[in-house]
């Protein structure tokens, strides 16, 4: 991970003024607002050689080398702003504040009072206004030019700040100049913002708890600095949106806090999704393609496919890929991409063809022929074909290898040939996934999840999730189901077989895979 900028830095933050009300009033267009909003901050701040150093909602925390670059960003970003086209000719108002010190650099993070500075002179400005303090301002103002002046509004106190600050406003074409006073405690009975900041303030400036997160940036060119408190969050953003994410995209959920904190720009109409060899890998339906995000770096890498891929998995330093209308799984190198090998899975198209990778093996299955094929990756060859009518979802892992059977039951496969088991089902599944010694099936008709356990095969329990169950799948601890109507995920308890939350992430959430902290969610165009 690329370290953090030393030395003397200058903050950048931003939040979008009124979002909840704009996400009351917007809807469902709002996901549109909220990524050309995101867009056009990270591309003003990326041009200008700034860093990323947290999203929260509809809130951003940047970081620069230089405070002239800072200042240029922040112009250019309130200028795209004024200029794009929002949903139903709605102005996207966004108050940004930036503020210069010599922080101390953690692992992962900044600390210092510094930081906090820079957020409550953010959360001062008004929609549409930029706020320096006055460390910024003595380091830009002989580089301003003709273009750019500095409006002096005075000292101001700023919450749990001993030291007042001298804020400056900045004046430029393009951007709006009138504001009413700045929402400070200087001004605490005109402020919007008095009684929402939050108690978190000081204790962030103290210790900031760190948080690893796997967020990447959109447009895949570097790799973010992860891991700003919560706390900071809370206290400087208070009244932020939740982050959700339009279709064509990849939501990232961080499993620690249950909410959005990143969202990935892919391919036409996304869908299978899994997690491997480094990658988050996701099939595009529309244009054919595969999208390799890499887990290290978030670089977003396209790979021509020439077919809708209908499955995907990684394992043994490849990516395996399904092509349900001629009947191929097809292998490709995890880093590279270039093709290795293409495996006839019989009888023309077979229909849906679910791929899976666990105990060293890949298991594929021909629907149309009604059987599931054992692939070893070291010879290239089938170990293994098992009849199972109409096989529709496979999982592999700790549990076993198991497979839906049509609308009839639960069947476990033994490496090497033969039925082990199954277990009746008397529903038409949406997905399926392993783990906590279970197996869990969606039944997207009654809006309920199934555990049923592998080890005694009993009758399932079930869960009552959202509105059309599909995808699910295990991250951290906590099983993950994809509502599809409702554009939200559920987490569920898999100790009490009980809803946790429902994590609202925006269009329609199709595929779900898991890692150690996140969540990621294919989002497929209607």
């Amino acid at each position: 991970m690329p370290e953090l900028p030393a030395g003397t830095v200058t903050f950048l933050f931003s939040d979008i003024e009124g979002s909840t009300e704009l996400l009351k009033s917007l809807g469902d267009r709002y996901a549109v607002a909220l990524a050309a909003h995101h867009r056009i901050l990270r591309e003003a701040a990326a041009y200008e050689g700034g860093r990323e150093i947290d999203n929260q909602g509809d809130a951003f925390f940047f970081v620069f080398q230089r405070a002239r670059r800072a200042l240029e960003a922040a112009v250019a970003a309130q200028r795209a702003l004024e200029t794009e086209t929002w949903p139903d000719g709605r102005r996207l108002r966004v108050r940004m504040g930036l503020h210069t010190g010599e922080p101390i650099v953690g692992e992962e993070r900044y600390i210092g009072l510094g930081v906090v500075r820079g957020a409550r002179i953010a959360a001062a400005a008004h929609g549409g206004q930029i706020l320096l303090s006055n460390a910024t301002r003595e380091l830009v103002e002989d580089e301003l030019g003709r273009e750019l002046e500095l409006r002096d509004l005075g000292e101001h106190r700023l919450k749990d700040l001993d030291r007042p600050e001298r804020l400056f406003q900045v004046v430029a074409p393009g951007l709006e100049t009138e504001f009413p006073p700045v929402s400070t405690l200087t001004t605490q009975s005109e402020s919007p913002f008095a009684g929402r900041e939050g108690e978190l303030a000081a204790e962030a400036a103290e210790t900031l708890a760190p948080r690893r997160r796997s967020r990447v940036v959109a447009a895949g060119a570097a790799a973010l600095v992860l891991g700003v408190a919560v706390a900071i969050a809370a206290a400087v953003w208070p009244d932020a949106a939740p982050l959700v994410a339009a279709p064509n995209q990849v939501a990232v959920v961080d499993v620690s806090d249950s909410v959005v904190d990143d969202v990935v720009d892919v391919g036409q109409s996304p869908g299978p999704i899994a997690v491997g060899e480094g990658a988050v890998w996701v099939g595009n339906l529309r244009d054919h393609t595969l999208s390799r995000i890499d887990l290290e770096t978030g670089e977003v890498r396209e790979i021509g496919l020439g077919f809708t891929p209908s499955g995907v998995v990684a394992g043994a330093a490849s990516v395996w890929v399904t092509d349900s209308e001629e009947g191929r799984l097809v292998r490709r190198n995890a880093v590279t991409g270039q093709l290795q090998r293409e495996f006839d899975l019989g009888d023309g198209g077979v229909g849906p063809a679910p791929v899976a990778f666990g105990g060293g093996f890949v298991w594929v299955a021909n629907s149309n022929a009604f059987r599931v094929l054992q692939v070893d990756p070291g010879t290239n060859g089938v170990v293994a074909t098992f009849d199972v009518d109409a096989p529709q979802f496979i999982g592999a892992g700790a549990e076993g290898v198991w497979v839906v059977e049509g609308a009839t039951a639960l069947v476990e496969l033994e490496p090497g040939g033969g039925e082990a088991g199954r277990i009746p089902i008397e529903f038409d599944a949406g997905g399926l996934a392993l783990g906590a010694g279970s197996a869990w099936v969606t039944d997207p008709d009654e809006d309920l999840v199934w555990r049923f356990d592998v080890r005694t095969r009993a009758p399932g329990r079930p869960t009552r999730v959202g509105q059309e169950p599909r995808g699910v799948a295990f991250a951290g601890d906590a099983l993950w189901v994809a509502n599809t109507l409702d554009g939200t995920v559920a987490k569920v308890d898999p100790d009490r077989d009980e809803v946790l939350g429902t994590v609202p992430v925006g269009a329609r959430p199709e595929g779900l895979a898991g890692t150690g902290d996140s969540v990621w969610i294919s989002l497929k165009a209607p």
